[in-house]
């Protein structure tokens, strides 16, 4: 089973999330990142007029990607991100929409204090409807090994 976690992290949180479903897994990391990096001053939620802000305002908003990873042999692919605005940043669209994912799982997995996975899901879903997802997982800074493991266990990979 080939399993590839790619992920877009600003502060370390889902970085380090990502990092411990690879090593449950056994899968590879991939970090999406964007052409151009998120300064602080873009990432400030509480500026209506911050790079990130915009974006989340704008269903159109494209995010240029550094890269897209090869996708040779990998069956499963784990897209993880932190919570911007209850929904998943637009890197993600944008990631999602450049790959063909035909005949790969996709499971998503996000870091929230307290927003559900199942709200950003939902849009993922609508956006990309044609795609094999698998249930995803909320973590945090203080989610085990142990609890990834029971979420990856309950997914049956093939």
């Amino acid at each position: 089973m080939s399993i590839l976690v790619s992920y877009f992290s600003t502060g370390g949180v889902t970085a380090n999330a990502a990092k411990k479903i690879a090593a449950v897994t056994g899968g590879r990391i991939f970090e999406i990142e964007p052409e151009i990096p998120y300064s602080f001053k873009d990432l400030d939620w509480m500026d209506s007029h911050s790079r990130s802000t915009l974006e989340s305002k704008d269903p159109n908003a494209k995010v240029a990607l550094k890269k897209l990873p090869n996708l040779i042999g990998v069956k499963t692919l784990f897209v993880g991100f932190p919570v911007w605005w209850y929904t998943c940043p637009k890197i993600i669209d944008t990631f999602l929409a450049s790959l063909n994912l035909k005949g790969i799982q996709v499971i998503p997995f996000c870091t929230s204090g307290g927003t559900p996975l199942q709200t950003c899901e939902k849009k993922m879903k609508a956006s990309n409807p044609g795609l094999d997802w698998k249930p995803g997982l909320r973590l945090t800074a203080s989610t085990t090994l142990e609890q990834i493991r029971a979420w990856i266990d309950s997914l049956n990979l093939a």
